[in-house]
């Protein structure tokens, strides 16, 4: 566990690997340097009833390191 405390702007955004691209490029055009990208396994779309389990695993490792987390999944055609 890390006992650091984060810069107050470090965000980290926790996402589909889908849309890796997007997410990246919007950063780019933003200049969101502070931005960091943490892409789960597209794979998931396949098991979207293990989404929740895999986001609060990751949302757990990495709470001490940022000082903002945004998830960047939706509903993909269920």
């Amino acid at each position: 566990m890390n006992m650091q405390t984060p810069q107050a702007d470090s965000t980290l955004i926790i996402a589909c690997g889908a849309i890796a691209k997007e997410i990246q490029q919007v950063k780019r055009l933003n200049n969101w340097e502070h931005v960091k990208l943490q892409c789960l396994d597209a794979e998931l779309h396949n098991h979207p009833e293990q989404i929740p389990e895999k986001l609060q695993a990751a949302i757990d490792k990495y709470r001490d390191q940022y000082a903002h987390i945004f998830i960047g999944y939706a509903d993909c055609g269920t």
